[in-house]
């Protein structure tokens, strides 16, 4: 009898000793926050209200970040602060905080910050925009030319040229050209036909003022449908095209790019210099260790978990690498798992935002 359990006993340290081994050789993706660096506590951001709305938080270089803090007795007046990453030391911005305040807008459609980080733009809905030095005292203000329209503004490599954009569904009403260094100038980009509307009315990066860079669905938009597990087992493949921003629209390139994994939902941007994508993909994925255990113990079932990827590829979808993956972040049926991923002005890291929190990953 003693044998028969010692037996037993060296047989269960056995197939234990090779599940161990077996657990231990199963690949492993990269964790997304084993990588990451924490930048700084968001939480007191993002607050704000009707006419008094934070603005995003903006990368002006590789080391000093834009954003806003409400502050005063009742917590309801907008400071904009830049903050050196490294040494965590802040500077209160107050002639672009007074620019900000006095343009008085309800909704923004968009806002971005130059690659130099030396300019700000931000559009009214139905009203101006405003292009507003971050280090000084100028600002300007320009007219809607469609309020009919959102708007989308688009920045260029150069860090004075800039697209805004009147689109609607994908389509693209109106496109214009300005200029930093003569801002009381613009220029309308030609439009004549359904197929300029469409190619501009996709356009998510600028690469100078000749050429733009068109990302194009066939099936949904970029935020997808839900993700549910009958429907995640499907690819989803986008359209990226260099297109002339002339009349003519010409396409300069074109590339069908798989989106990474198999997803209904995705959100990306284009790197600053106009040569990479960077994809946040929402899926659901089995458990490996535990699917690789239930051939084994049958009694343990397989578990599926939903998983926000970020994935970096080049233009053409080639020389696509995951950065890290976050499983189970805490989100309802909507795509509030955001990340609010974004390209830092080098090229070389991306930041993202979790639980309030801002951090930086290498891009590769």
């Amino acid at each position: 009898m003693k044998r028969r359990v010692v037996r037993w006993g060296v047989g269960l340290l056995c197939v234990g000793g090779l599940l161990g081994m077996g657990w231990r050789l199963i690949p492993r993706e990269p964790s997304l926050m084993e990588r990451a660096t924490s930048i700084a506590r968001t939480d007191l951001w993002h607050e704000g209200e009707r006419f008094r709305s934070a603005i995003s938080v903006h990368w002006l270089s590789d080391e000093d970040v834009l954003f806003c803090r409400f502050e005063g007795p009742q917590h309801d007046a907008r400071v904009i602060y830049r903050r050196n990453v490294k040494t965590g030391l802040e500077e209160k911005l107050a002639a672009f905080t007074e620019a900000r305040n006095e343009f008085g807008t309800e909704i923004v459609d968009d806002q971005r910050v130059s690659p130099d980080g030396r300019w700000f733009v931000c559009s009214d809905r139905w009203g101006e925009c405003l292009l507003a030095e971050v280090n000084g005292p100028h600002h300007y203000t320009y007219p809607s030319a469609d309020s009919a329209n959102y708007r989308s503004l688009l920045w260029m490599p150069d860090g004075h040229h800039w697209l805004e954009g009147y689109v609607n569904g994908g389509s693209a009403s109106r496109l214009i050209l300005h200029d930093t260094e003569h801002p009381g100038s613009n220029v309308s980009v030609p439009i004549r036909g359904k197929r300029e509307q469409e190619l501009f009315g996709t356009l998510n990066a600028a690469v100078s003022p000749q050429e733009g860079i068109s990302i194009v669905s066939p099936d949904h938009d970029s935020d997808g449908p839900e993700v549910t597990p009958a429907e995640d087992d499907r690819s989803h493949v986008l359209t990226v095209s260099r297109v002339s921003l002339d009349a003519s629209a010409t396409m300069r390139e074109e590339h069908q790019v798989t989106v990474p994994g198999r997803t209904g939902r995705y959100r990306l941007c284009v790197s600053p210099q106009g040569d990479r994508i960077a994809w946040q993909v929402m899926t659901l994925r089995e458990d490996a260790g535990r699917k690789w255990l239930h051939r084994f113990l049958p009694f343990l079932k397989s578990a599926v978990q939903r998983q926000t990827e970020v994935w970096v590829s080049r233009l053409d979808g080639s020389h696509m690498q995951q950065i890290g993956y976050i499983v189970d972040l805490p989100a309802d049926d909507s795509i509030s798992n955001d990340l609010s991923l974004q390209w830092l002005p080098g090229g070389k890291r991306l930041s993202f935002e979790v639980k309030d929190v801002l951090y930086t990953v290498p891009a590769d």
